[in-house]
């Protein structure tokens, strides 16, 4: 359930990690929409109009420490982590043809990363009730193809992230995923018709939980889905 909705992110901080690419810009628009101080974690320098650029390569375990601290430091505080699912090459990774260091490499991208900054993250987001984890997923992951089987497979893993913290650290910590935008049965998407827009407006909806909301779920078109 929901119990209600902050009306804005006003005076709350959200780290977005990942933000390359149209959806991440989608989403930094949207959470600077609703007033948040947004650190936008990017390892090409990505900026967003009124975003706080951050270096954070998810394939440095130093990086992901010295992002985190930055943010801390700045603020004194961390209430949001947004984390959006890692751009990889596909091509040349087979699980039994490529070479262990090609499967290192991007299963670093896709799931390593991602848990070593959320464990990194953790500690603040617990310091007081309400702290919020939204993932967001792969486009497609459901569907095996040869040619991205092995990014499905190590996707799933970042994938399971909402349920896992919300079986681990609900209710202090609120942890929901976002999957891509569905069309509903009249053919719309929440609020703006596009499923790139939608995706974001569901971040920004699991953005604003309040504390007592239900975690663990699949949310798409601003609703939950399942679990």
């Amino acid at each position: 359930m929901i119990s209600e909705l902050y009306d804005s992110l006003d005076g709350q901080v959200v780290l977005l990690a990942g933000a390359d690419g149209g959806v991440g810009a989608a989403v930094a628009d949207e959470l600077l929409g609703r007033g948040a101080t947004l650190y936008v974690g990017s390892a090409d320098g990505t900026v967003f109009s009124g975003g706080i650029p951050l270096a954070l390569d998810l394939t440095d375990s130093e990086s992901i420490g010295a992002a985190v601290g930055r943010v801390v430091g700045d603020r004194g505080r961390l209430d949001v982590l947004v984390l959006l699912p890692a751009v990889s090459d596909r091509r040349d990774w087979s699980l039994l043809e490529a070479s262990i260091d090609t499967v290192d490499a991007g299963i670093a991208r896709t799931f390593r990363g991602p848990l070593l900054l959320v464990r990194a993250a953790l500690p603040y987001l617990l310091e007081h009730d309400g702290g919020r984890v939204v993932t967001v997923s792969a486009e497609d992951t459901t569907s095996a193809h040869p040619a991205d089987a092995a990014v499905q497979v190590s996707t799933a893993a970042f994938d399971a992230f909402a349920s896992y913290l919300d079986a681990t650290f609900a209710p202090r910590l609120i942890a929901n995923n976002a999957t891509p935008g569905r069309a509903r049965a009249d053919g719309g998407h929440c609020g703006r018709g596009d499923p790139t827009e939608s995706s974001a407006e569901t971040v920004g909806t699991l953005a604003r939980l309040r504390p007592g909301s239900d975690g663990g779920l699949d949310w798409s078109d601003c609703r939950a889905v399942g679990n």
